[in-house]
């Protein structure tokens, strides 16, 4: 069996985990980050826990050094595409709020500005069925705006992608500029 492997880039080291199913071991490693390249660090982190990297049978990144930036708001700006009427539920913050009854309570201020949420119309349900078709035009008009405004990162959260990830997937082909890939078979505008 392939082994498992996970990475994460901090702003110090990146650290790497694989996990070996066959033996049930793990093998652990740090390399310091490149903060000139990033792909690097990671790359180093790899090689001092995998021979051969056809021997990798997956790979989970994460970016700690990103979310870092983001949430001390030294990074890029980020325009979010929310699901059409589920825009503001990011403003409105209720989902985690720990202290109920506390009057001193200040709701802290969102990381995204509601100027930079745009709404898509389309919806899944909770098991993944499609109740409103996912809107082209609004995805190719996000687009156009992104591109006029040069905004280099996109957050792309609409409702139950985690059971049908097919409305992120197509909005990610729009957004990389490849609308002629699509309709597909896999993101069809066929009524019937």
């Amino acid at each position: 069996m392939k082994l498992r492997v996970a990475t994460d880039i901090g702003g110090t080291f990146t650290d790497v985990v694989a996990y070996d199913p066959d033996l049930g071991r793990y093998v652990t490693a740090k390399a310091p980050s490149r903060s000139d390249d990033l792909a690097g660090g990671v790359m180093d982190a790899l090689s001092l826990v995998i021979d051969d990297p056809s021997g990798v049978g997956s790979l989970v990144h994460g970016s700690t050094v990103g979310l870092n930036a983001f949430l001390q708001r030294r990074g890029e700006r980020v325009i979010l595409l929310a699901t059409r009427g589920a825009g503001d539920v990011y403003h409105i913050a209720r989902g985690n709020r720990l202290d109920m009854f506390n009057i001193r309570y200040r709701k802290p201020i969102p990381l995204i500005p509601r100027r930079d949420i745009i709404p898509v119309g389309g919806r899944l349900d909770c098991d993944g069925n499609e109740l409103a078709r996912l809107d082209h035009d609004d995805l190719r008009q996000a687009a156009e705006r992104i591109r006029a405004e040069n905004v280099r990162s996109v957050a792309v959260a609409f409702l139950f992608s985690y059971v049908d990830p097919s409305h992120e997937l197509a909005a990610a082909e729009v957004l990389a500029g490849r609308p002629e890939a699509w309709p597909s078979p896999r993101f069809s505008t066929d009524p019937t």
